[in-house]
């Protein structure tokens, strides 16, 4: 019986370490298994990593230290938001304009040298508020009051002597709750429709309304070097406006009588230029004339070959050319092609080159086809790009080229082309490898300046991290259109600030 029990005993531990012997095996396998779906795992992000635009950037190890209190900091907020059921880059940015400027990563972001500014139409860079309350206390400034016609619309602001005022103008200090009611004509707010087409007609308004304050001769330098100090403040050091030079008046001198040619303008920003280096010798501006894509071609080209005379006399200021306007509803850029095909006579007649850089896939539609045209015409730059993920081959294209796109992700999102920033194109463009930066387009209009406001939302919608937003802003240097030597010293100048940044950011963000 004893001898039995044995036999049992001996017959069970043999089981039980044979079948611990094949789940160890299992295991062992199981193991192996999940650590060769893992390192597959691994070595697939670490492709697409390496495909992204900021590959190439290495970072300090202060640097790195920087980087994961703030990308601890940023998941932080999505978790918070989350919890919340509230994201904010997925809603309108004037929904959260007020909770933004309370966020500690809002303030890291006003404290970031952001490098340049490549996307900036100059009549609506500024805070609006300057440009009522200047209104509202100048002499001589006239506002139309009544019901918009074809030709004035209401809110249009112009300078007449007295007496000399058309009818429905009246002065500025006449005019009930003058600055209120201006500013809800001049910024647009959430309850305005998100239809793009209405907004664009209200946008176009806007510049309707203020172009004959933004022209008057005695505001015109004042009102850009203001413009220019807030970008300043808010890091940003070089200045890359789209502009139609002209249009100046006083009141002796109507617009178009001759009196102030094209260039005075020109020469009142390179002033302003100067002006501000005086105290701030890192300010670089840089002039992109630009044209309207809903006018004929014939006029078109008479701005273009004004462009050339202008880059002819201020090689160093005037860069390049443009057409804005809004694509859904303006020309197409192959309608011009005509007057592309004659810019190389023109470059034998003034004997210099004419970059552009061209606003071209500002369109939620596959139809919209413009970005052709711009990678075949060489565009240096091309503006917003929205419309880019539609077309794959003009991607590679883009990335061949080396092309830069300018991305304005708050404009994209206030005019109607994308509401929630989690899927701006610009999202994937980026970890495909294509080169981009940031801006603003027309932030005054948009109830803001400066560039912190696109960073901070871009940072939370796009999951970006230090490494990105470096890149994003060096290569507002790098693609701008400065010099190489004024590259070189516009670089160096930002390095300075940036290492600055760094310290700051890393007791910052304890």
């Amino acid at each position: 019986m004893k001898q039995l029990s044995y036999l049992f005993i001996g017959v069970c531990c043999s089981y039980f370490i044979s079948s611990c012997s094949s789940q160890r095996q299992a295991l062992e396998q199981n193991y192996r298994q999940q650590s060769k779906y893992l390192e597959e795992r691994a070595a697939l992000i670490a492709q697409d990593s390496l495909m992204a635009f900021d590959a190439g950037l290495q970072l300090s190890a202060e640097e790195l230290r920087v980087n994961r209190k703030l990308v601890a900091l940023r998941d932080q907020m999505i978790s918070d938001y989350q919890q919340a059921n509230f994201f904010p880059p997925a809603h309108h940015f004037l929904k959260s304009k007020t909770h933004i400027e309370g966020t500690k990563l809002y303030q890291l972001f006003q404290r970031m040298p952001k490098g340049g500014m490549m996307h900036l139409h100059g009549s609506a860079g500024i805070d609006f508020k300057w440009l009522i309350e200047r209104a509202a206390n100048m002499r001589n400034c006239y506002v139309y009051w009544d019901k918009d016609t074809d030709t004035h619309a209401k809110g249009q602001l112009h300078f007449y002597k007295e007496n000399d005022a058309p009818d429905g103008y009246y002065p500025t200090q006449q005019v009930d709750n003058f600055e209120q009611e201006m500013h809800k004509l001049l910024v647009l707010d959430q309850e305005v429709l998100q239809d793009s087409f209405d907004i664009w007609e209200e946008f176009e308004l806007i510049f309707q309304r203020i172009g004959g304050f933004f022209n008057y001769q005695p505001v015109y330098a004042e009102y850009h070097k203001v413009m220019f100090d807030s970008l300043l403040v808010d890091g940003i050091q070089h200045v890359e406006l789209r502009n139609f030079p002209g249009g100046l008046y006083d009141l002796e001198h109507e617009a178009g009588s001759g009196y102030y040619p094209p260039d005075s303008a020109i020469q009142y920003l390179k002033n302003v230029e100067q002006d501000i280096q005086q105290e701030h010798p890192e300010f670089s501006l840089k002039l992109i004339y630009t044209s309207l894509r809903f006018l004929p071609r014939e006029i078109v080209m008479q701005h273009l070959e004004n462009a050339y005379r202008y880059r002819q006399l201020y090689p160093d200021f005037v860069r390049g050319f443009d057409l804005v306007a809004n694509e859904d509803d303006g020309h197409s850029t192959l309608f011009f092609l005509e007057n592309w095909l004659q810019m190389d006579s023109l470059e034998e007649v003034y004997d210099i080159n004419m970059p552009l850089y061209l606003h071209d896939g500002e369109s939620d539609w596959y139809t919209i086809r413009n970005l052709y045209d711009a990678v075949l015409l060489n565009s240096e730059r091309i503006g917003h790009a929205f419309n880019l993920n539609h077309y794959p081959t003009l991607q590679e294209e883009i990335k061949r080229k080396d092309i830069c796109l300018e991305i304005c992700p708050l404009s994209n999102q206030i005019l109607g082309y994308v509401g929630d920033l989690r899927v701006h194109p610009a999202n994937y463009l980026l970890r495909r490898g294509v080169q981009c930066t940031i801006s603003t387009d027309d932030p005054a209009i948009f109830g803001y300046n400066g560039l912190s406001y696109d960073y901070w939302s871009i940072l939370l919608a796009w999951q970006l991290d230090l490494q990105a937003i470096k890149k994003l802003a060096m290569n507002s240097l790098i693609y701008s259109s400065l010099s190489d030597d004024e590259k070189e010293k516009a670089l160096v100048h930002w390095q300075e600030q940036w290492d600055e940044f760094i310290g700051y950011a890393d007791d910052f963000l304890q």
